[in-house]
């Protein structure tokens, strides 16, 4: 489960704002908040993905007898409040399958 600032906030009779202060002052910097959070989170990988992330496109691999692709771009998925490419996570060519 995702859960935002706000619901947070709520859920311990605080503020957004005192919390997402408690953050920054913590972590020095919202982007170091996130990148400390998250690598606690994912903390086994390989390659980047998760450990049940490889587990299993390495099985779909299998079941559909081909190598996916890792990180999959293609040149009309763009964020269009960004304009950054996005990337899918797994992508089978050959079936057309994409996962994220």
């Amino acid at each position: 489960m995702f859960a935002t600032a706000d619901m947070v906030a709520e859920y311990i009779g605080s503020s957004k704002t005192t919390i997402l202060s408690r953050v920054k002052e913590f972590y020095g910097s919202f982007r170091e908040a996130i990148v400390q959070i998250r690598g606690s989170y994912i903390n086994d990988t390989i390659n980047g993905s998760s450990v049940i992330a490889n587990m299993l496109h390495s099985k779909l691999d299998e079941i559909y007898n081909v190598v996916g692709i890792r990180e999959k771009t293609f040149p009309n998925l763009i964020n269009p409040l960004t304009k950054a490419q996005l990337r899918i996570d797994y992508f089978i060519d050959e079936i057309s399958l994409a996962i994220e």
